[in-house]
Order: C-alpha cells, then structure tokens, then sequence
C-alpha cells in the first residue's frame, strides 16, 4: 500500500478486512527488517484499522513492511503481546512530485491522475536518481584527513558514533556533544569547524611527511642538551584519523521538489493520461504521408529517455549520482 507523505499530518495508516471492534497490534520495519514502530490499535464496529503514525513517517520517504497480529494482552513495558500473524503488506511512503488536485475536482479522476503521478515519478526517478529526502545511516572509516566524505547529499548531520562511542546527537537535548560538525559547501562530506584558532588553522591532510622520531634514539622525544632532538608531532592532527570508525546518521536528499521537475511529472502526466505523444516528442525524425511511414529516431529506445523531449532535456541538467565505485 502507498501513503502520500503530504497535509495533513500525521500521517494515517488505514487498512479494511479485520475483525470487528478486536485488539491489534500494527508493526513496522524497515526494508532490512528493523523493528522501528509497534502501535496497538482496535478496529471499529466495520473491521477497519485506522491509526495515526508517529511523526517520523511524515518527514521521510521510505519503503517499509509492515504487519499486523493479533493482540493477546500487554507485556511489563507497555508493548503487545503478539497473537496470529494476520496481515503483511509493503508500505510505501512518499512526497509527489506534483500535486494532481490543482489539476481536477474529481474524486475518480484524482485517484487516475495520482496512479499517472506515480508512474510519472518511477520514469524520472530511473533518469535522476530521485529527488527523495531520506533518513540513512552509513558506516566508513576514517581516511587520515580533515572531511569525512559520505555518499549522500547532506541536509543535516543527526548522530556521529565514534569508535563505538557517541560524539555527537543532535536529538538528544540532555546529551552534551564531544565534538561539533559541519556540513561541507557541496553537501557531500562532514567536518569539524575550528573558530577559535588566531591565524585560521593548519589542517594536517593524510600522514606527516616527516617521520616521528623512535623514542630509542634519545632519553625523551623532546629537544634536551644531549642532542638536537625536536618534538616530531606536527601541529595538529587529522579531524578524522585513519583507521577509525565511524557511524554517520544524516538527513539526505532533497528538502523541497525543484519546480522544473513539477514542470517534468506534470508534462508526463499529461502524456500518459492521453496516451499522446506528438511527433517531435515521439521521436520521429521523418513522416511521409500516403498511407505513412515513419522513422523513429534509435534515442527514443535509450534507457534513460522517457519519450518526451522536452522532459529529457530538462532532466540532463540533473547527473545521476554516483555513490558507490563499480565496475565501468
């Protein structure tokens, strides 16, 4: 089932087909399988589930599972007691590209614009990447520079796990940050900001090009009368040490839908809904009349065209993103 992740919140989950006035209990997981949300609720007099979702649904896109059991009773911590398994669905959670009730009035025609929506979305998501905004959590190691590059487009940084150790959590009010971050002008990596430093500061990049001096070639590493012997340690060190851990939970994505892209779904929405497609837009490069002939150009069987040339070419401003290294 799909949830359009717009007003008004919070979001509402509703399913038909239960037992009447009966006791559930509704469990969500992520696409791993990670518990994130049980909800207990009770159908009414038709056998309708209907429950508000906590507000974390309603800032992100993401796919879910989700399942529904029987409730026996209540546990020590408040949570259900799981009965039957009698209901599993995915759940889709998502924003629109494009708001199809400025286009009608019209309950039935609404429901058939949202479906050409959708469609509209998959094709420009398969071209783009997608212009989602997601909560992820990603795993890196730290490369012995000053960023921290992550696979994202970064929107904002909410918890940095250090070497299995906390330093940072923006949701915690009581928590007091180790460390602060920052997110780089590209919005591709994380730093930490040095304000108070007189003069800027001297990031240390990768490994020092002077090599530390063995402590067996003097009594102490440090300058004494027995020989010229210097500290070795260059002044500061890398914000992010090569070899150690991290674990980023960040906002990712697009906070808001380019009006260029709404120019794209509405274009497309409209050529699904007539299932017509001019000939400059079909890709037909001759057209002889006389019982016709046509020649369609080999770009209109291109993976990453949708058929409308007005669409393709305002989604080759937008590269899809390339997060992880392949095989070319």
């Amino acid at each position: 089932m799909e949830i359009t992740r717009e007003q008004p919140f919070p979001l509402t989950f509703t399913q038909e087909g239960f037992d009447a006035s009966s006791n559930y209990a509704v469990t969500i997981m992520d696409d791993h399988s990670n518990d994130l949300s049980e909800i207990p609720v009770t159908s009414n007099s038709s056998g309708t589930i209907s429950t508000p979702l906590p507000s974390y649904y309603s800032r992100y896109d993401d796919e879910y599972r989700v399942e529904i059991y029987e409730s026996t009773g209540t546990n020590e911590d408040g949570s259900s007691i799981l009965g039957d398994l009698v209901f599993v669905d995915t759940l889709s959670i998502s924003r629109p590209y494009f708001d199809v009730t400025t286009l009608s009035d019209d309950e039935d025609e609404i429901e058939e614009l949202r479906q050409y929506e959708s469609i509209a979305k998959s094709i420009i998501d398969s071209i783009t990447g997608g212009f989602q905004y997601k909560r992820e959590m990603v795993e890196t190691v730290g490369l012995g520079n000053d960023y921290l590059a992550l696979p994202y487009r970064l929107n904002k940084i909410v918890k940095v796990v250090e070497n299995n150790i906390t330093v940072f959590n923006s949701e915690d009010e009581e928590f007091t940050n180790l460390k602060d971050y920052y997110i780089t002008p590209d919005h591709g990596a994380i730093s930490i900001p040095m304000p108070y430093i007189p003069g800027g500061y001297n990031r240390l990049q990768s490994k020092p090009v002077t090599p530390q001096m063995p402590a067996s070639d003097s009594f102490t590493l440090y300058n004494t009368n027995d020989s010229p012997n210097i500290i070795q340690n260059l002044a500061g060190s890398p914000f992010f040490p090569s070899g150690w851990d991290y674990t980023i939970t960040a906002e990712i994505g697009w906070p808001v839908i380019p009006n260029d892209i709404k120019y794209c779904t509405r274009l497309l929405i409209n050529d699904l809904k007539c299932n017509n497609l001019p000939y400059i837009n079909a890709y037909i490069s001759e057209y002889k009349s006389d019982q016709f002939s046509l020649k369609i150009e080999k770009e209109a069987f291109i993976r990453d065209m949708t058929g409308n040339r007005i669409v393709d070419r305002i989604l080759s401003a937008y590269v899809r993103p390339i997060y992880h290294i392949g095989v070319l």
